[in-house]
């Protein structure tokens, strides 16, 4: 139940940037990639949550995610906040200047992160690990700070195994049996928070099995619908290191398959509902967006289901296709389907229930606040996209280098301006810069008599004045290779807002760093502390 009733939440002091912010958690898995590029083309200011990991801080890892898209585009683009941190805690164990920072700036939490493991050891470990426990430090963390704006992302599969009827977007908790631990996982998720007494606007996206781009393939993620033929993959790989001849090899794919769907326990009649990730990003985007779709549950469900055997026909043709293994002569050489099933086919026992009959779903919320968003059709050529890509990518091994600017705009601002409070004063003025591209970021330059008194990450929406370029640019300007007139002349730099001049002349004192600035500040920060 929904309630007006704050909680007891703390929330006071200092609302910079009129809490605009939507914090975003999951942003470094595949749906995150695509929800991070598509919510801040459409002009939302954006925050991430993520972890650092034992091969990048996690600034390099929204780095390495954005370059992908800046790759695609051919040009660069703006850089969200970065909040490093997790769900292991109630803090999000996010640092104090992120805490606070969260509290001044952001109105809503999107909660994206989750864990897509079928059966746990234990209730300890994955999925309860990420999907319940990390939801209830979440949660925490909102009441604690204030955000009452709560954007849920769970599953189409909460339904379970309700089968010969319509599963609507209201229902929730009917006394349905979860086919798998994360079923389970992912209903509890959403029960607890359905029942947080702090939210004021709860939002629920409910996808379907995600599957890569309707268009390019691209993934990042080899769950699900890519295990199977992974699976075969391994297969061929260890006939063709054992000069299997071209004949081997085919019966090779054809036999994989059909054991395949023993293993499953498919008759391949099965309806299936998968849904191409660009397309529940573009959804998600276009509700969040509008206000007035706030407060649903939304099923993202395509129109038209797949049947199975449509997948091992996809499937062989595939591996046909993409047969560049090793030729071998050697025609007697045969293969021990025996291994095979011992060894990979027993790991498809986990999926059981994934490839198991879908049931169907309502989308009448949907229809109504994405008329104009059908989800493309899931045809054979499309599967065949999504199959080239895997396999092309080699299910995504190895990685792709991470990103690591050499310099940052964030270094350079936390650099010149150490932290200090704002006054308060009704004579302070606002500007923004924006730098796009790699190692960039949004700053907010606070102003009081013509002196810059204090920065803070992000926009603001009340800038008397907007400076927008991107790093190369920044860079050249901090070198002085270039003057801002320059910049200005060259189109490099855009100047926006009704105080341009005065923005103009503050980038200027940003980037020159002139003794009477820095002198000016040092004083200006002591009376105001």
């Amino acid at each position: 139940m929904l309630s007006s009733d704050h909680g007891g939440s703390h929330h006071s002091g200092y609302k910079s940037h009129q809490m605009e912010y939507l914090l975003l958690s999951g942003a470094s898995g595949l749906l995150g990639t695509y929800l991070m590029h598509d919510l801040m083309g459409r002009g939302v200011k954006l925050a991430v949550l993520v972890r650092s990991n034992r091969m990048a801080s996690a600034a390099q890892r929204v780095e390495t995610q954005l370059a992908f898209w800046e790759k695609q585009l051919g040009h660069t683009l703006p850089r969200p906040v970065i909040l490093e941190g997790d769900l292991s805690s109630s803090t999000l164990n996010m640092s104090e200047a992120d805490l606070k920072w969260v509290e001044n700036n952001c109105k809503a939490f999107m909660h994206n992160a989750a864990s897509l493991t079928f059966y746990a050891k234990d209730e300890v470990g994955e999925p309860w690990k990420s999907n319940r426990e990390g939801t209830r430090n979440v949660l925490a963390f909102c009441k604690e700070r204030g955000i009452r704006e709560f954007h849920h992302v769970s599953t189409a599969y909460v339904c379970g195994k309700r089968r010969g009827e319509l599963i609507r977007e209201t229902d929730v908790d009917v006394g349905q049996e979860p086919g798998n631990d994360y079923e389970r996982s992912k209903l509890d998720s959403e029960l607890m928070v359905r029942s947080a007494d702090f939210i004021d606007s709860l939002t629920v996206y409910r996808p379907a099995i995600i599957v890569g781009d309707a268009k390019t393939g691209y993934t990042t993620t080899y769950h699900g619908f890519y295990v199977p033929l992974k699976l075969i993959a391994t297969l061929l790989s260890k006939v063709a290191a054992g000069s299997a001849s071209q004949e081997m090899i085919k019966a090779g794919i054809r036999m994989g398959s059909v054991r395949l769907q023993q293993a499953l326990n498919v008759t391949g009649d099965e309806q299936k509902n998968f849904v191409p990730v660009d397309w529940v990003s573009a959804c998600m985007t276009e509700i969040y967006c509008n206000q007035a779709n706030h407060g649903q549950t939304y099923h993202l469900t395509p129109r038209n289901t797949v049947p199975v055997t449509i997948f091992q026909k996809v499937w062989e043709e595939i591996f046909f296709e993409f047969n560049e293994l090793p030729k071998g002569e050697n025609s007697d050489a045969t293969i021990n389907f025996d291994e095979f099933e011992s060894y990979f086919v027993n790991q498809m026992k986990t999926y059981q229930s994934y490839w198991g009959d879908d049931p169907q779903f309502d989308y009448s919320n949907l229809d109504k606040a994405c008329p104009n968003l059908p989800c493309p059709t899931i045809d054979e050529e499309m599967m065949r996209n999504l199959c080239r890509f895997a396999i092309k990518d080699n299910f995504g091994w190895p990685k792709p280098p991470v990103v690591k600017p050499e310099a940052t705009v964030n270094s350079y601002m936390e650099n010149k301006f150490p932290e200090a409070s704002p006054s308060g004063n009704t004579e302070q003025h606002n500007y923004s810069l924006c730098v796009s591209g790699e190692g960039g970021g949004d700053w907010v330059i606070r102003v009081e008599g013509g002196t810059i008194i204090s920065a803070e990450r992000g926009t603001g929406s009340k800038s008397e004045g907007n400076l927008c370029l991107n790093m190369h640019t920044f860079l050249r300007l901090t070198q002085k290779e270039v003057t801002v007139e320059e910049t200005i002349q060259t189109g490099q730099l855009l100047v926006e807002g009704s105080e341009t001049n005065d923005a103009v002349n503050l980038l200027k004192q940003l980037i020159e760093e002139d003794s009477s600035l820095t002198a000016n500040r040092s004083q200006s920060v002591t009376m105001h502390t």
